[in-house]
């Protein structure tokens, strides 16, 4: 009797024997047959594991044998060929079994399979016309857009939106050939995977449109991605071109026109943005504002329009004339003909006159709008045709709002490689703060942007702080990787812009995507290689502690951080809250605490961040003799007699008790706020002051982080440990004690207070039952890091299992002087030259969190992530005496992913002061779970 088997059994018992069959050659010899040999030979077993064969299965299984999964698997070796464009044969040469027909069908699919058809270019004449247009596209026109009016974006869910900026993509420079990592196609799935609302594209094309200049058109060729596409030359050529690729004769070479190059653009971004089953990558809207490179391209195109019908124009004169002059001769060479002859010299003389005019540069103004409308209306056209739900909304800045946010698309007007787009553009907001005018978002697109940065601007109007202005530099969408590959062997990279900005030691290319909670604009950056990771339909892995039990999946969880810097307590410019619940004032960092512990966060329920830094002064010290400069607010002692006398009369005729409250309460408010302004001038007191506002008052926060800390499991690796040295001063820790330039300027450098604050909270933990016996271990948890007299911290830091940071914390950014426009730029330079003094951070990004300049800040390079935290004062006296830009307040939020950063995007989150006074005094609602990303 024979044996039963299941279906499972018998497909796996199948595959090892077609495995052998493959191996020996079978493809090559009778693949054709091999259905009807294979049924022949197993039917009986079929039979009995009740096991339909079929084509459609055997040709499974066959490409489950050929093609493999994996870093090693043959997928990804037939990738790697394509990508780089070795020839096919080189693979078949290491896989003998497999067919020629296969592999070049597999490559296709590497490359890129869409339903969209590519119907052949129609040959265009003239040199560098794109294609003929009609008196249709001159009617052509955008939406009236502007500040007033945006352009408005519907979403669902009116609680959080979500905006991703795919931006200098430039199809059309050299690409990896495997269209799976594609980094726009990785966007627009990423952008699907996590329900993002609308998509703006910018800078999307790449095209050369100048006229061969000798040597010069062979060396921008070089940085060119486009390929030869046959199916869109015009029909006629095809077979010519054909033969040609075939045959690669030494004396021909292949010709295409303009048009056919912008089709074969337009082709790439259908391939990109359309799956091989006809649906598109993105379902959702996907906006598109027009760059100086697509103008470039539109200009060209209405130029060698009208050159092309003023030489046609001429030739018609010319074949006029040549004409008339023949019929002149003729009417000459009778008698008695002058009237004739009269009439054909005076249309000789019109026409002379006529062909004179017809010049280009004779050309009207109008008729050149005419053609510069029409060339742009095709463009827009072939574009919302090649990307699905797409429409094109502007060429240069627009604005579009999402609900109650506004955002500016600011479009750059150069294609220059420089690290000055952010300065450049806030050298501009005044005038825009006065006009009311500053959108709540900027977003920078250039073709050629460096790496994303951010900085904010204060916008403040009616007698208040307003909500401040996040101004952002978007990243290029290109996969910087390849193309220094690509790059690599051409010296003079100085020709092509690309090329520059791949080779700056600066540059970082990724996606940025804006995040919208109940107006708070905040933001995500992803790197090509997290964009990735997001497309993968990755399983949790649960990393298992040899010493202990399974620690949580790593997968989207993040190490956060708090920043706290700047706190200045006493300084009369400190910015206070008045709580109602507390029935006292507190300041930014205090009323986050607050409304955490609301919220139920604190030592019963962890906060959902890991770390506290305060980087820079927390306190304002006597630097810059307050005594000396009193605040605009603080009155006089006689003023003060006088108000209370006024308000004391307004309480003795008040007989409602109702009222009387008010009144006794306006009192109180008034006296704490000109006590406020006066400041705390004594440094002890200060000192003091800080222990009971920022640490014990918060004691169970500080707490609860770093049990937050302990439990996730992270490793904190201070620069002692990873050097050996049996002590340093500036060993990193959960919680960090800062000291700045007020403090130092105040005591002359004699003393600091980091490590009195960090020794204060460590003794009120040691007095509770949870850290008796465990002073060791919070020495390690808690440190107030000095090096020489200044707050510096260096470590590293990572999850179990996950990926290593280098940490470097300072009081202030180095290399000393200033960009206001954007406070971070000096730092990166600076840190170019640098190397590597710590001796600890190589091979790591590197997070590099400062404060002391006042402003929110952010800049993402290849090797580091620059960070600068608000204070929570504003502007002061010294502040306005050098007219710099008003203090950003509030408090930030750095997120970290625990994978690391290819695997998922660097997070900030952000309340500025604005914010936080809606949550406190409007009780504005806030999701904490959706604010934080998932903490371990």
């Amino acid at each position: 009797m024979v044996e039963k088997k299941d279906a499972g059994t018998f497909e796996q018992e199948l595959e090892a024997h077609l495995r052998t069959l493959i191996k020996d050659g079978i493809l090559h010899n009778n693949e054709v047959k091999l259905l009807e040999q294979i049924s022949a030979a197993f039917w009986q077993d079929m039979i009995n594991a009740e096991y339909e064969f079929t084509a459609e299965k055997l040709e499974k299984i066959i490409n489950r044998i050929l093609w493999t999964e994996g870093p090693q698997g043959t997928i990804q070796a037939l990738t790697d060929i394509v990508s780089w464009k070795s020839p096919l044969e080189k693979y078949q040469k290491a896989h003998p079994y497999n067919t020629m027909e296969r592999i070049e069908k597999k490559a296709k699919e590497i490359t890129g399979l869409t339903k969209t058809p590519s119907a052949a270019k129609k040959f265009v004449y003239g040199i560098g016309r794109i294609s003929e247009t009609t008196r249709e596209d001159e009617e052509f026109a955008f939406p009236d857009i502007d500040f007033r009016n945006p352009y408005h974006i519907q979403t669902e869910n009116f609680q959080e939106q979500k905006i991703m900026f795919v931006n200098g993509a430039n199809i059309g420079t050299r690409y990896k050939r495997d269209i799976v990592n594609n980094p726009v196609r990785q966007a627009s799935a990423c952008a699907n995977k996590n329900n993002v609302d609308v998509v703006v594209a910018s800078n999307l094309l790449r095209l050369d449109t100048k006229k061969a200049a000798g040597p010069s058109k062979a060396l921008r060729a070089l940085f060119s991605g486009r390929e030869i596409s046959v199916s869109i030359l015009e029909p006629s050529y095809q077979k010519e071109a054909l033969r040609i690729i075939k045959e690669h004769p030494d004396d021909e070479v292949i010709y295409e026109t303009i048009g056919e190059a912008f089709e074969n653009l337009i082709h790439g971004w259908i391939k990109i943005t359309v799956k091989p089953d006809g649906d598109p990558e993105f379902t959702g809207k996907i906006i598109i504002c027009l760059g100086v490179k697509e103008e470039l391209i539109i200009l060209a195109d209405a130029y060698w329009n009208v050159r092309y019908y003023t030489l046609t124009k001429l030739n018609q004169i010319k074949a006029e004339l040549k004409s008339l002059y023949a019929s002149l001769a003729f009417a000459e060479s009778f008698e008695d003909n002058e009237a004739e002859i009269a009439m054909l010299k005076e249309e000789i003389v019109a026409m002379h006159d006529q062909e004179a005019r017809t010049r280009i540069t004779d050309v009207t103004d109008e008729e050149w709008q005419r053609f510069v409308t029409r060339s742009l209306s095709y463009v827009v056209r072939k574009l919302e045709k090649a990307i699905p739900h797409s429409k094109v909304i502007c060429k240069g800045t627009s604005y579009v709002k999402v609900h109650d946010t506004v955002i500016e698309t600011h479009i750059s007007s150069h294609v220059r490689v420089t690290d000055t787009l952010l300065s450049d553009y806030t050298k501009t907001c005044g005038p825009k703060v006065l006009r009311q005018e500053l959108a709540d978002a900027v977003v920078i697109l250039h073709p050629h942007a460096l790496n994303y940065r951010t900085v904010s601007r204060e916008r403040d109007y009616g007698g208040h702080r307003g909500k401040p202005s996040n101004i952002y530099v978007a990243p290029m969408c290109v996969d910087g990787r390849f193309l220094r590959k690509a790059y690599k062997n051409i010296v003079n990279k100085k020709a092509d812009p690309i090329a520059q900005a791949v080779y700056n030691e600066q540059f970082q290319p990724g996606v940025l995507q804006l995040t919208i909670m109940n107006g708070v604009v905040n933001e995500e950056v992803f790197s090509i290689e997290s964009l990735q990771k997001e497309c993968e339909a990755r399983l949790p892995i649960t990393i298992q502690d040899d010493a202990g039990p399974a620690m949580p999946a790593l997968e989207g969880k993040y190490i956060n951080v708090m920043v706290a810097t700047d706190p200045h307590i006493g300084s009369p410019n400190r910015e206070f809250i008045w709580c109602k619940e507390l029935e006292r004032n507190i300041g930014p960092d205090e009323a986050v605490f607050h409304l955490l512990r609301s919220a139920g966060y604190g030592a019963s329920k962890n906060p959902p961040f890991h770390m506290v830094t305060i980087n820079d002064d927390p306190d304002q010290g006597d630097h810059f003799e307050i005594h000396k400069q009193p605040h605009r607010h603080q009155m006089r002692y006689t003023q003060l007699e006088q108000e209370a006398k006024r308000l004391m009369e307004r309480v003795r005729v008040t007989e409602d008790r109702y009222d009387l409250l008010n009144h006794v309460d306006a009192m109180r408010q008034f006296f704490l706020e000109q006590i406020h302004r006066r400041g705390e001038q004594w440094y002890t007191d200060q000192l003091l002051e800080f222990f009971r506002r920022n640490i014990r008052n918060n004691i169970d926060m500080y707490e609860g982080v770093l049990l937050r800390h302990m439990q996730a499991g992270i490793e904190l690796k201070g620069v002692s440990e990873l050097t050996g040295s049996v002590h340093d001063r500036i060993d990193i820790a959960a919680i960090l004690m800062g000291t700045g330039n007020h403090d130092l300027k105040t005591t002359n450098g004699h003393f600091v207070p980091g490590p009195i604050n960090a020794e204060y909270l460590k003794g009120l933990l040691w007095g509770t039952s949870r850290w008796i016996g465990k002073e060791n271990e919070l020495d390690k948890l808690v440190n107030g890091p000095v090096y020489g007299n200044n707050f510096i911290a260096w470590g590293t830091l990572k999850a179990p299992g996950g990926y290593e940071y280098g940490l470097d914390f300072r009081n202030s950014p180095p290399g000393g002087s200033i960009n206001w426009g954007d406070p971070l730029q000096l730092a990166v330079r600076n840190y170019i030259v640098k190397g590597n003094p710590s001796t600890i951070f190589e091979n790591k990004l590197v997070v590099a969190v400062v404060g002391d300049k006042h402003f929110k800040a952010s800049i993402v390079t290849c090797m580091m992530w620059f960070v600068m935290g608000p204070p929570n004062t504003r502007t002061d006296g010294y502040g306005e005496k050098w007219s710099l830009p008003p203090n950003n307040t509030g408090v930030m939020f750095v997120c970290l992913p625990a994978e690391g950063p290819e695997n998922a995007p660097l997070i900030t989150r952000t309340l500025m002061f604005h914010d936080i006074v809606e949550l406190i005094q409007k009780k504005k609602e806030i999701n904490w779970e959706t604010f934080f990303p998932k903490p371990l």
